[in-house]
């Protein structure tokens, strides 16, 4: 074969390769890097900088396609061993680059800035403005993953600008997928979902499979928060079908632990913890250690709501653990959060506060405002078992207004219950009857406003929560026992549905209390 006839073929197997690569075809993609790095060692002297250029090409497929960090990693190691800063620095940067995103992926934030600064620092040198954009953006998801939100979102701004100044479609919808994805966790829903309709469209435009998946996921996530869980289970099945087609292991843990979380929402506990579990199996075969802790915290969430709250709360640690081995801040605050909340029903009073204190600093500074409202439900729970009824009627005022704020529905189901709980308390303690009364009153309303928000949004585990929570002040002030007796029963209908022992307990704890008092 001569060499230009082999030029000219390694040239378009590296080509192909790259289409192969944009579509999700990974398995055709690997095979024509190999290929071409094949012909390229074949010669009778070898040229290096192209084989070096190659390698890293292959460890990027390798990296999204496969998720085999260590492969991947070893790939663009051998390639930066062949060029030099000095004499290839474009090759030496890219190298850079996908070294700095392995890092990424496994967690080693670290590194991974390390070399994303590394590169951009060059390309700044030759003017080399899509790389100093790849770069940049690099650089704003790290700080997107470790919970620095506004960094991040300078981070993608300014990538965002570069991108398309120069007419690259690829770098624009990436850009604007994670400019979505740092308004989402800002609490930003409508500008979240401006933005990942904006990245949707751009990768249908150049075909970019695994870019369709991911927006679309991103999308049905909004809906989901949002509770319209039919639209997002529809988003999330389109994602799922394209991760699956293109062979998307991450993708394919990624909707499964959405899935999951929708599920969850519709008080189908075992459903979701099969899907959580998936998405932890996923995660730790191939090394994502922010997927795994993502898992851990889900898979804690829906054994708490089984009342089992020993198991949720080994999860909820494991969880913490990995987050503040890989420095991801927001991780850290969620699960500080969701251990608050099991030490609350452990009655560890002091350690619950700790923790939620130490969920609310971090969230604050991160400006997550629907999990800062999380922060303040838990908050005003706890105060409102220490009898701090007034305190905790502050906390569930607090996270009712970032709950309407954010559209988060979830949250504002919860915050309404909270205040109603906090109010009947209120009123148990007022002795001027005209108050009591009106206090009584307004509890019964905010339950009743979030039993009907629940119900109208599909929450059905957070509906029968309020339920209960109605039926045990009707009972206790003797207002409706039938009506009362009706909302419990319905309420254990849905708790035992969903596997959710630790309420069916309170339920039963109830109703004897209920039949004691008759029997006297």
């Amino acid at each position: 074969m001569g060499n230009d006839r082999k030029d000219f073929l390694i040239k378009a197997l590296r080509n192909r390769a790259e289409v192969y690569s944009f579509t999700g075809k990974y398995k055709q993609g690997i095979e024509d890097c190999i290929k071409a790095i094949s012909y390229c060692k074949s010669e009778s002297h070898p040229d290096l900088s192209l084989i070096a250029e190659v390698e890293i090409e292959l460890a990027n497929i390798i990296e999204k396609g496969t998720h085999d960090y260590d492969r991947a990693e070893n790939l663009v190691n051998s390639a930066l061993k062949k060029v030099s800063k000095k004499n290839e620095p474009e090759i030496y940067n890219r190298g850079m680059d996908e070294l700095g995103s392995i890092f990424w992926r496994k967690g080693n934030y670290v590194n991974a800035l390390s070399c994303f600064r590394k590169a951009q620092t060059t390309y700044e040198k030759l003017k080399h403005k899509k790389g100093i954009a790849v770069s940049t953006h690099n650089m704003g998801i790290v700080y997107w993953n470790k919970g620095e939100l506004n960094t991040a979102l300078k981070y993608f701004k300014r990538s965002f600008v570069i991108f398309k100044q120069i007419g690259y479609k690829m770098g624009v919808g990436m850009t604007s997928n994670n400019t979505g994805l740092v308004y989402y966790n800002k609490g930003e829903l409508d500008t979240a979902l401006k933005y990942y309709e904006k990245s949707l469209f751009i990768f249908k435009e150049i075909g970019h499979k695994m870019g369709i998946g991911m927006a679309t996921g991103n999308i049905g996530t909004v809906y989901r928060v949002r509770e319209k869980l039919g639209v997002a289970l529809k988003y999330y099945r389109k994602y799922l079908s394209i991760s699956e087609e293109i062979g998307d292991k991450r993708g394919i843990g990624i909707v499964s632990n959405n899935i999951g979380g929708a599920y969850f929402a519709k008080g189908e506990l075992d459903t979701a913890l099969k899907y959580y579990k998936k998405h932890l199996t996923i995660s730790e075969q191939s090394g994502d250690k922010w997927g795994m802790s993502c898992a851990f915290g889900n898979i804690g969430i829906a054994y708490h709501d089984k009342g089992e709250i020993v198991t949720a709360l080994r999860y909820y640690k494991k969880d913490i653990s990995i987050s503040e081995k890989i420095g991801d801040k927001r991780g850290i605050g969620i699960a500080a959060i969701n251990l608050g909340r099991a030490y609350i029903d452990l009655k560890n009073y002091d350690k619950a506060k700790t923790l939620l204190k130490k969920a609310e600093n971090i969230i604050k500074v991160i400006g997550d405002k629907i999990n800062l409202s999380n922060v303040y439900i838990h908050l005003a729970e706890l105060n409102t078992v220490q009898k701090k009824n007034k305190i905790g009627l502050s906390f569930a005022k607090k996270a009712l207004l970032l709950a309407r704020d954010t559209g988060g529905k979830l949250q504002e189901t919860s915050a309404l219950r909270t205040i109603g709980k906090a109010l009947f308390n209120i009123s148990k303690k007022q002795t001027e009857k005209s108050r009591k009364k009106k206090e009584k009153k307004d509890a019964i309303f905010y339950l009743k406003q979030s039993i009907s928000l629940a119900k109208k949004q599909n929450l059905k585990l957070e509906y029968a929560k309020s339920l209960y929570e109605l039926a045990k002040i009707m009972l206790e002030t003797g207002n409706n026992t039938v009506v009362a007796l009706q909302n419990l029963k319905e309420a254990k209908k849905i708790f035992k549905k969903a596997s959710a022992e630790g309420w069916l307990d309170r339920v039963s704890k109830l109703t004897k209390k209920r039949g004691n008092r008759e029997m006297t």
